[in-house]
Parts: C-alpha cells; sequence; structure tokens
C-alpha cells in the first residue's frame, strides 16, 4: 500500500463555503490517495479592520446604478446562485496552524517562523483557497509547490469575476486552470487546464465551472499519488494576456440588454409552437465515402425517411452473417423517451425496422460488439444511474440483460473496445456533480475478463476534461493497421452536438493515453443542418445523425 500525500488547506475555517469547496473538502478526506494534515490560516484577519469604516467605504464606493443591476441579475438568475454553508464539523480533526503573513497591499509576506512550521509537515501539495499574492519561501514549502484555481483560462481571460466575461462576449468555451502559483499573478506553473461550454447565464457558467473544478482538483492529486515524477507547464507571459477586472456599470447594462429580452423570446417561440419541436430533428444519412482524408465537410448523402413523431440518431453499423444491419435510437418526441430499434440496409435503404430493446426508462446510444462467441450492447441508461450490459438470445430482435455495472453512477455513451493486443476497454463519459454533464470528462477502464466483473481505473482518470472533444460519438475503430481513431462530440456553448472531432489514439496504456484530432465536422452556416454528434463506418460507407433546423 503506497502512502497517502500529505496536503494542507490555506483557507480560513470560520467563514463560510460554497457546496463545490465542501464537495473538494470532502472527497479529499474520502480519497484512499491523499489526506489532509492541517488547514493553515490567518487568525488575525479582518481583526484590526474599522467596522464603521468598512460601512462607510461600502456605500461610498458603491454605484447605486450598478447596485440595481446586480439585483436584477441576482433575481432572474437566482436558481444559479451558489449558496454560502456554515460547516462547523468540516475540518474536524484536522490539524489547525495559525500563520501570521505580514500585509502588503496585494501580496502576504510570510516569516521564516512559519514557514518552518509548514515544512516540518513535510507536504506534498498546498491548496490555497484564501490568502492574496504569496510572496517568500512559502512558495517552497511544499514538494510540489501551492496549488491555486483560477476559474478561467488565464491564457485568453485573466481577471475576475469568474464566468462573466466569457457570457459578455459569447465565448464558445470558459476555461479552468489550476496553477502551481509563484510570486507572479497568473504567472505559475500549468498544473492542468479544463474546459467547458460556456452556459448562457453568468451564474450559471460561473457555478457550473467552479463545481467542475473539483475533478480537476483531485485527478491531480490522484496523479501524484500514481506518479511521482509529475512535471508542469509554463504559463504565458501574462504581459500578453489581458486583465479583466469587474464590469463596470454599462458592462452589466448591455449583459442584460442582449441576454434577458432574447431568453424570453425563445421561451415564447417555443410556447406557441410546439410544432418546431417536430420540426427541428436528428435523422440518419449515410454517406458513400470511406476515405476519412477525403471526407468533406458539407455531409451530402442519403437522408433515411423517419416518421413525423419520431428521431432517429446514434447509428452503429453491424454485420450478421452476409445481412447488414444499423442499431440506433429510436426517440419518440410524444413520449420524450427513446428507445433500441435496428433496421437492415437493404439496397441502400433501411428495413424490417425492429424494436429491440425497450423499457420505462431511456435508452440510446446502442454500443453492439462481439467478445468472444456472443453478441454484447451496452445502451445509454444513464436515467437509471447504471451502465447496463446486454447479451443477444436472438439476433436481432432478442436481448437479456447480461450485467450491471458502475451502478448509483450516471455515465453515457459508453465504448467498449478491443485493441489489437488483445486488450479490452471501456471509454465512458459520468457526471460527478449535480448539472448532469456529461460532456466534459472522459474515463477509461481496462477491462480484465469477458463477463466485465474486474474493471481497472486508468490512472489519469478522467483522462480527457474539455467539453470539446470528451464526449464518445460513435464506435472506436481501427482506420488503418497503424491509425486507431476515436470519434468524439463537439459541444460548445450551451449546444449538445454542435460538431463532431475525428481523433488519432497515438498511445492507449494503463498508465498513459494519448489522442490528437485529425478532422473536425461542423454543419455548414448556410445549411438547414444545425448538428452532428455520432459517427459509424462500416462497408464503404459512413453514417452520421444530422440535427436539421426549419
Amino acid at each position: 500500500m503506497k502512502n497517502k500525500i500529505k496536503i494542507a488547506l490555506m483557507i480560513n475555517p470560520n467563514r463560510k463555503f460554497y457546496a463545490w469547496e465542501i464537495n473538494l473538502i470532502n472527497s479529499i478526506k474520502k480519497s484512499n490517495y491523499c489526506e489532509i494534515k492541517a488547514i493553515l490560516y490567518e487568525p488575525n484577519l479582518n481583526k484590526n479592520q474599522n467596522y464603521l469604516k468598512r460601512l462607510l467605504n461600502f456605500f461610498l464606493k458603491r454605484n447605486i446604478f450598478k447596485s440595481f443591476l446586480h439585483l436584477i441579475i441576482k433575481l432572474v438568475e437566482n436558481k444559479f446562485t451558489s449558496n454560502l454553508y456554515t460547516k462547523n464539523d468540516l475540518f474536524k480533526n484536522i490539524k489547525s496552524i495559525k500563520i501570521d503573513p505580514k500585509r502588503q497591499r496585494y501580496s502576504d509576506y510570510f516569516n521564516n517562523k512559519d514557514v518552518i512550521k509548514i515544512r516540518k509537515l513535510k507536504l506534498d501539495v498546498i491548496l490555497r483557497r484564501d490568502f492574496r499574492i504569496l510572496k517568500g519561501d512559502i512558495l517552497r514549502s511544499a514538494k510540489y509547490g501551492i496549488w491555486s484555481l483560477h476559474h478561467g483560462d488565464n491564457d485568453f481571460i485573466r481577471g475576475i469575476p469568474p464566468g462573466f466575461w466569457e457570457t459578455f462576449y459569447n465565448l464558445p468555451i470558459t476555461g479552468v486552470t489550476l496553477q502551481k502559483i509563484n510570486e507572479v499573478l497568473d504567472g505559475g506553473h500549468i498544473v492542468d487546464k479544463g474546459y467547458y461550454g460556456t452556459k448562457f447565464f453568468w451564474k450559471h457558467n460561473e457555478s457550473f465551472i467552479k463545481e467542475k473544478s473539483v475533478q480537476i482538483v483531485l485527478k491531480n492529486l490522484r496523479n501524484i499519488y500514481n506518479n511521482k515524477n509529475i512535471k508542469f507547464k509554463k504559463s504565458r507571459s501574462t504581459s500578453k494576456t489581458e486583465y479583466y477586472s469587474n464590469p463596470k456599470f454599462y458592462h452589466l447594462f448591455f449583459y442584460i440588454i442582449k441576454k434577458y429580452p432574447y431568453f424570453i423570446f425563445k421561451k415564447l417561440i417555443r410556447l406557441l409552437f410546439p410544432i418546431n419541436l417536430f420540426l427541428n430533428k436528428w435523422k440518419i444519412c449515410e454517406i458513400k465515402n470511406n476515405n476519412l482524408k477525403n471526407f468533406k465537410n458539407n455531409l451530402n448523402g442519403k437522408i433515411f425517411p423517419t416518421p413525423f413523431y419520431q428521431y432517429w440518431a446514434d447509428p452503429f453499423y453491424f454485420k450478421n452473417g452476409q445481412k447488414e444491419y444499423l442499431f440506433f435510437e429510436n426517440y419518440n418526441l410524444l413520449s420524450m423517451r427513446g428507445k433500441i430499434s435496428c433496421a437492415e440496409i437493404f439496397q441502400g435503404n433501411l428495413t424490417n425496422v425492429t424494436d429491440v430493446i425497450k423499457k420505462d426508462y431511456h435508452l440510446s446510444y446502442p454500443n453492439i460488439f462481439r467478445l468472444g462467441k456472443k453478441i454484447f450492447m451496452i445502451p445509454e441508461t444513464a436515467e437509471k444511474k447504471r451502465v447496463e450490459i446486454w447479451v443477444c438470445i436472438k439476433f436481432p430482435e432478442k436481448w437479456k440483460l447480461f450485467k450491471t455495472i458502475f451502478n448509483n453512477e450516471s455515465w453515457v455513451d459508453v465504448n467498449f473496445f478491443k485493441d489489437d493486443k488483445g486488450n479490452k476497454w471501456l471509454f465512458g463519459n459520468k457526471s460527478n456533480d449535480k448539472y448532469f454533464d456529461h460532456n466534459s470528462e472522459l474515463y477509461i477502464f481496462k477491462v480484465q475478463d469477458n463477463n466485465f466483473n474486474q474493471l481497472i481505473p486508468h490512472k489519469k482518470n478522467p483522462v480527457i476534461i474539455d467539453s470539446r472533444r470528451a464526449r464518445n460519438a460513435g464506435k472506436i475503430f481501427y482506420n488503418s493497421k497503424s491509425e486507431l481513431i476515436r470519434p468524439s462530440q463537439i459541444n460548445i456553448y450551451e449546444r449538445y452536438g454542435f460538431g463532431l472531432n475525428l481523433n488519432k489514439i497515438l498511445k492507449l496504456t494503463i498508465n498513459d493515453y494519448q489522442e490528437v484530432e485529425i478532422k473536425k465536422i461542423t454543419a455548414n452556416k448556410n445549411s438547414r443542418l444545425s448538428g452532428i454528434h455520432h459517427f459509424a463506418k462500416g462497408n464503404g460507407k459512413i453514417y452520421v445523425d444530422k440535427l436539421f433546423k426549419f
């Protein structure tokens, strides 16, 4: 058994905590790879401040008109606003160490006495939540340094408040940066980054990225536990990146003007014209092209007709004997629930459409594969909070539940894959938060047997934290003997199924995973096509699903 890595938290234990902070601290406490050795806090914080002076400054410096706009935003976006909680037991049985830095404008300077106290703990990592810019030897008091979360990609958006400027400028993604800090603001080494589709509202975006940032910290603490030789990337020069401060009155005014009327208009359209839901729907398309290098972005091909009240998506090609089949999600727009259907591909048409798995919960993404002499399927069953593995009894219409894995967890789009060395893998997308987000993180597990009894998690899980390429978009396949391809979704803005990536897997072991994008497929702005999120290849043809707008 390895020794757990030792961490300390630079945090004020007497303040209130956001839900995401409580989640992070409790996750660390419950983990089997790290332990909190101490809390480092400043006892004299705010002690000498004149509260009357603070109150006076508040009213003098506060713009009453700006405060009014903040109030409007808070009322409209109230459900996204993070609540503060008092947690007196959060640091129970954890050692508290008082440190008293010298405060100079924006910086905290630590004396040798405090640094010696900290070094005696023999820490691996210090996580900073409070304090300001740190100066001096305290930065070298832990083996892997002091880490701090910046809720933004500091190569593009530096400053405050979190999540605002990305929504204000309508950027497709919002980043989160985990840094090993130094004495330069935002100038430290990059431990890791995560990227998430930007939410429409500021408070939603802010709360979302803070909740998601928990997994970035946990992932990299696990990385240190599994690999002691971690190297961090250097940050770009901060002089090249504009610093964004708190929005002015006119920023907030234009934010409200841009966001709220448009939101109300969209809601009214959906309310007044519900037929639109039946017109804008996913359809399966067949493209006669087997060469990925020549695969064009126009996606011209044969569109298979669907009933008015259904959409068909997530096509999986499967050949059994001499016959070819497509398994797909058959979604009923009236019941708002999907089932798994199958059709035979015959003379360029889909014939003998049959329902193969139909339950009282939503099913999609019918990942079908052979393992040994059996045919299995792993459909998406996130609504049941488990992953179901089905085995075929009579092809193609009869299936039996074989096993459930990842019980009480929310997974989507799980891929089974067997590589050319005989190793078996599961690739899947998991939600770890209240937002039911499956787009941002990719997890890998090694399958040790044909009954799925032993699943070994990848040492770097989640191997990808990026909504632009994390979520699976079809079966992993060999395009040639040397080219292994993983299709993935592009989920940016608040759009699901914005486009596709075809990624070449460069390295796949239990200790490492590397891939590189070789092709990006998105909708043409001048066409009726508004989305694409699945890719399948078989017998000289490519099958995709397209979202059409009317």
